[in-house]
């Protein structure tokens, strides 16, 4: 026998195994939807570098690729004392 929940919708009992109530129809786990919704959405944080175009003379690469790396260092310890910050917080 399978085990029950009851729906937060119209609180009949239906099979937990459902997704769905078997009565009204609606989602029995609202929360787990919502955040599925939210993961499918989701787009990751699309940071500025500076460019590198292939017809830059080789100096100008040279600069463009000191300061990339630059960028890339004080992004990579900028989050790390947000990480460090929020697991403070806790």
């Amino acid at each position: 026998m399978a085990k029950e929940i009851k729906c937060p919708y119209c609180d009949e009992w239906t099979t937990q195994s459902d997704v769905t109530c078997d009565v009204c129809g609606k989602s029995l786990k609202p929360d787990r939807t919502e955040e599925e919704a939210r993961m499918r959405n989701f787009k990751p944080l699309d940071i500025p570098l500076i460019p590198i175009n292939d017809d830059d003379h080789w100096f100008v690469k040279g600069v463009k690729i000191v300061l990339r790396t630059g960028q890339m260092i004080f992004i990579a310890i900028a989050s790390a004392v947000v990480y460090i910050a929020s697991g403070a917080a806790h």
